[in-house]
């Protein structure tokens, strides 16, 4: 969020309509890219200064980054534990 504002991304039906009709809304990124990898009309759309003031504070108060997790390699795995590719 350290942009200047934000964006939301808006899927749209494409109905027969002169203009997309918006179907929901989304501040996911990677949301937004699985509707376009589907063929979905996205388009982004400012966000409203109190929507960003929000959704900042909402952000910094329950936003937790997941705890990595080390993974061991291959090698010292038993064999019957090892992916088989």
């Amino acid at each position: 969020m350290a942009e200047e504002g934000g964006q939301a991304a808006v899927p749209a039906s494409d109905d027969g309509e002169p203009l997309p009709v918006p179907v929901t809304v989304t501040l996911s990124y990677n949301e937004a890219g699985r509707w376009l990898d589907a063929g979905e009309t996205v388009e982004n759309v400012p966000l409203a200064p109190e929507q960003l003031d929000w959704l900042q504070a909402y952000v910094a108060q329950h936003y937790r980054p997941e705890p990595k997790k080390r993974r061991r390699p291959e090698s010292f795995k038993a064999p019957e534990d090892r992916a088989r590719y």
